[in-house]
C-alpha cells in the first residue's frame, strides 16, 4: 500500500477535541529546500486521494505550482460545516448538531494553519477545498475570516441554508473590501442549491482582483461530483499558471510574460517565476527573426532567475553562433514582406466576418482553424486561431496580422516559428470561398535537396 500522505493529530483548545489530519507533501519535498502553496481539503478522508492524484497531475504538465496537501478528517461534520442560523429559526431535521462553522474557522485559522507552517515549507498561497456543506463552510470562511485563503474551490456548496443567507454574507464581504485578491471557482452541476442562482450577482460585485470561474458539469451525481471537480476546478483556478504564450503568441514577449507573472505574484501573495523554458523559448523565436538583442535579454533574464542553467548556457551558443553568421552575411532582422495600404470597409467588405479554416499541408495532416476578418482604422485584419496545435493539445491563437486588399485578392504574412515569414496570397472564389497558397521567405537556406512542403489554405464563410 502506497502511503499518500502524513497523519498528525492536534488538540485544538478551540473545538476542546484533537482533530486529526493528513498531510501530503509533493514529490522531491525532502530532497530540496523549496516552499509550497496549501491546499486545505474538507472531508479530508473521503477528497485526499482525489485532492493529490489531480494536482500532481496538474503541476506534472507545468499546470498548477506543486502543493502541500492537507486532508482534515471530520469528527462532527453537521456542525463544523454549517453558520449559526440567522434568518430561519429551526435547522433541517436530518442535521444533528449545527452552528458551529464560526468556531472550527477558528481552530483552521489559528491552530491547525499555524502547526502547518511551522512544521512544513509553506507559501502564502492558501485554498480550501469544500464540497456540500463542506463548500459552505468555505463560503463562510471567505465572508467572516477573508485572510485565511487566497483560493476557494467549492463543489456544490450548500449555500441553500438559512433561507441563501450565506450568499448575502459573501456579496456583502466583497463589496467592503473593493481591493480583496483571490480566486474562487464553483464547480455545479444540475443542483439550484449552490452559486448558480447567483452567479451574475457575485460577479458584479467581485472586485478586479477577485477572479470567479463557474464550471458546469454534466451527468455527474451530487456525491461523485468532486472525482470530476476537483481536477477541473484546480484545472481552472490555475489557469493563467502556465506561461500564456503556450496558446497565444501575442504573448510571447518579455513584457507580456512578466505581466503575466507579475499578476499570479500579486494573487498568491508571493514571487512566483516564470519557467525557464519560457525564456529560452522567448530567446529562440527572436533569434529567429534575428533580432539577437532581444534574444539576449530573454536569456539574461534566464540566468538571474535561473543561474547556471546548462539549458541556457546552450542556447546562448546558438544564438550567438546565428549573430556572426548574420553579421558576416549582412543579414538584418527579418520585416514584413506585405506593403501596407488602406483599406477602406467598402473594399473589405467581401472578407470581413467569420471564417472555418482548413490549412493542407502536402505531405502532412490538413489543421483546422478559426479565421475572423475584421476593420481596425484603414487596415483590413486577421485573426487566425489553430484547433488543437498547442503544445498541450489546445488551440493556438496567432497574433493579429493586416491584410493588403486588391480587389478580390488579398495578402498577408506572419512570422515564422523556425526563421522568416510565412506569406499567404489568397483571393475569392466565384462560391464565395477564400484560397490561397502560403510559402516561406526570408528564413534560413534550407538544406540542398530539400523541398518544403506545400501549403495552401481554404476558408468558408460561417
Amino acid at each position: 500500500m502506497v502511503a499518500l500522505g502524513t497523519r498528525f493529530r492536534i488538540r485544538s483548545g478551540i473545538l476542546q477535541e484533537t482533530r486529526e489530519v493528513i498531510v501530503a507533501t509533493p514529490p522531491g519535498y525532502d530532497q530540496g529546500k523549496g516552499k509550497f502553496p496549501v491546499l486545505y481539503v474538507l472531508d479530508g478522508g473521503q477528497n485526499l486521494l482525489t485532492t493529490v492524484s489531480a494536482s500532481r497531475a496538474l503541476a506534472a504538465a507545468g499546470r498548477m505550482p506543486s502543493v502541500i496537501v492537507v486532508a482534515i478528517i471530520n469528527t462532527e461534520r453537521d456542525r463544523d460545516f454549517t453558520p449559526k442560523l440567522v434568518r430561519t429559526s429551526e435547522p433541517p431535521p436530518e442535521l444533528s448538531a449545527v452552528g458551529g462553522a464560526d468556531a472550527f474557522l477558528g481552530f483552521v485559522g489559528t491552530e491547525l494553519i499555524p502547526a502547518v507552517d511551522a512544521k512544513y515549507r509553506t507559501q502564502p498561497m492558501r485554498t480550501i477545498i469544500g464540497h456540500s456543506l463542506g463548500g459552505l463552510v468555505a463560503m463562510h470562511a471567505l465572508a467572516t475570516r477573508p485572510s485565511l485563503f487566497r483560493g476557494y474551490l467549492t463543489l456544490e456548496p450548500s449555500l441553500w441554508w438559512d433561507a441563501r443567507a450565506p450568499v448575502q454574507l459573501v456579496l456583502d464581504s466583497l463589496r467592503a473590501r473593493p481591493r480583496a485578491v483571490g480566486r474562487l471557482v464553483a464547480v455545479e452541476g444540475t443542483s439550484d442549491d449552490g452559486w448558480k442562482p447567483d452567479w451574475v450577482a457575485l460577479g458584479k460585485v467581485a472586485p478586479a482582483h477577485f477572479r470567479t470561474s463557474f464550471i458546469h458539469v454534466e451527468n455527474e451525481s451530487h456525491e461523485n461530483l468532486p472525482y470530476r471537480g476537483i481536477y477541473e476546478g484546480l484545472a481552472s483556478l490555475f489557469a493563467d499558471y502556465m506561461p500564456a504564450m503556450r496558446h497565444d503568441l501575442s504573448r510571447a514577449t518579455l513584457a507580456a510574460l512578466e505581466e503575466q507573472y507579475a499578476g499570479i505574484s500579486r494573487d498568491f501573495g508571493y514571487n512566483v517565476n516564470p519557467p525557464l523554458s519560457a525564456f529560452l523559448n522567448i530567446a529562440n523565436r527572436e533569434a529567429n527573426q534575428r533580432r539577437f538583442a532581444s534574444a539576449r535579454r530573454a536569456l539574461a533574464l534566464a540566468d538571474s532567475l535561473y543561474p547556471g542553467s546548462a539549458d541556457t548556457r546552450s542556447f546562448r551558443s546558438g544564438v550567438e553562433g546565428a549573430a556572426a553568421e548574420a553579421s558576416r552575411s549582412g543579414l538584418k532582422p527579418v520585416e514584413s514582406t506585405v506593403q501596407f495600404k488602406p483599406s477602406t470597409k467598402a473594399e473589405a467588405a467581401a472578407f470581413l466576418g467569420k471564417w472555418d479554416a482548413v490549412v493542407n499541408v502536402d505531405p502532412g495532416t490538413p489543421m483546422k482553424g478559426d479565421a475572423v476578418f475584421y476593420q481596425r482604422g484603414d487596415t483590413l485584419m486577421l485573426g487566425f486561431t489553430a484547433r488543437g496545435v498547442a503544445i498541450d493539445g489546445g488551440d493556438l491563437i496567432e497574433p493579429p496580422t493586416p491584410v493588403r486588399v486588391e480587389g478580390t485578392s488579398i495578402v498577408w504574412d506572419r512570422e515564422n516559428a523556425g526563421g522568416g515569414r510565412a506569406v499567404t496570397w489568397a483571393h475569392l472564389t466565384s462560391d464565395g470561398k477564400i484560397v490561397g497558397e502560403e510559402k516561406m521567405t526570408g528564413g534560413r537556406e534550407l538544406p540542398s535537396g530539400f523541398t518544403p512542403p506545400r501549403v495552401t489554405i481554404e476558408m468558408t464563410r460561417r
